[in-house]
């Protein structure tokens, strides 16, 4: 009898969903609870805790319902090319949870997830399916060139890659023990790479451990360090220890490539030989002591500040 109640002339406006019918169900649920229960709506909304949504009654437990289909038609904003990539900026929970449940942003979305996505509800814990989006590339990857142009991309901002792409899958490609042959860098880098990993032209850290790779390499090589007085890199600077200093305070990362930090605490701790102070002039030992003290312990035996071991 319900089914053969005539339609109302709102609904069959274009955007009675998306623009009319929920300020009307927030106005007078009454007027909806005249043909529809509760699980009309759930049916469709993912968030139904909505004060409109339980207003209505659910149906009788002996009724049978129709089957309901989620209709999900698409925002006018959803429909702007922009709104790929700046959507994450204008999302909210409130916005968001109507049609969207975790499992669709989490569609492109990796781990961890954003807190906002955590903030909806999962797919299984809703009645409505929600939109169930699949992933899609964005449309800079259309472009046949991607390949060779998406290192400026990353470069500029790997936040965006971050987005949809764990470190392993770049690893595929750029780590030579894949053997899939698209290696990072170019033929002979190793001859040149001292250089640019001094410059810091490419982050040597974000695909190697520097203090095992790095190390285990120049070892081989011969130019690992042989204690504090034979170091084999520098084998040509025979008055190197004596100005290493300003060298390691503009890049102690190249140092530590090859060197441990128990070889400078041989000379720089308090119970080293020379017991040299590696501090500047204008040292704040009390800010530092403040901010880390375990960094203080590699050197010193106590707090220094009070004596211990300064």
């Amino acid at each position: 009898r319900i089914e053969a109640l005539p339609v109302p002339a709102d609904h069959d406006s274009s955007d009675f969903v998306l623009g009319a019918h929920g300020p009307e169900a927030r106005a007078s649920s009454d007027r909806c609870a005249t043909c529809h229960t509760v699980e009309r709506c759930v049916a469709c909304h993912v968030d139904d805790q909505l004060s409109a949504i339980q207003a209505i009654p659910a149906a009788p437990a002996d009724t049978h319902l129709p089957d309901f289909v989620a209709h999900y038609p698409k925002p006018a904003s959803h429909i702007a090319e922009s709104w790929f990539l700046g959507h994450g900026r204008q999302a909210s929970a409130d916005e968001c949870n109507t049609c969207h449940t975790r499992d669709d942003c989490a569609a492109c979305h990796v781990q961890p997830l954003p807190a906002l996505v955590e903030a909806l509800p999962a797919r299984n814990r809703t009645k409505a399916p929600g939109v169930m989006l699949s992933p899609r590339p964005p449309e800079s990857h259309a472009s046949p060139f991607f390949l060779e142009t998406h290192p400026a991309l990353a470069s500029a901002d790997d936040r965006s890659c971050n987005t949809c792409h764990e470190q392993a899958f770049c690893a595929e490609c750029h780590d030579a023990a894949s053997g899939s042959g698209n290696v990072y860098h170019p033929a002979n880098f190793v001859a040149r790479h001292a250089a640019r990993a001094f410059g810091r032209s490419e982050d040597c850290a974000t695909c190697h451990n520097t203090a095992v790779f790095c190390r285990s390499c120049h070892q081989q090589s011969g130019l690992g360090a042989e204690g504090r007085l034979g170091p084999g890199f520098h084998t040509a600077e025979p008055l190197w220890l004596l100005r290493h200093g300003q060298a390691a305070r503009q890049d102690l990362e190249s140092c530590a490539s090859c060197h441990q930090q128990k070889e400078c605490t041989q000379c720089h701790g308090v119970l080293g030989a020379f017991k040299i102070s590696p501090h500047g002039r204008d040292f704040d030992a009390e800010s530092a002591w403040k901010r880390n003290p375990r960094t203080c312990f590699a050197c010193h035996i106590g707090n220094p500040l009070e004596g211990g071991g300064s």
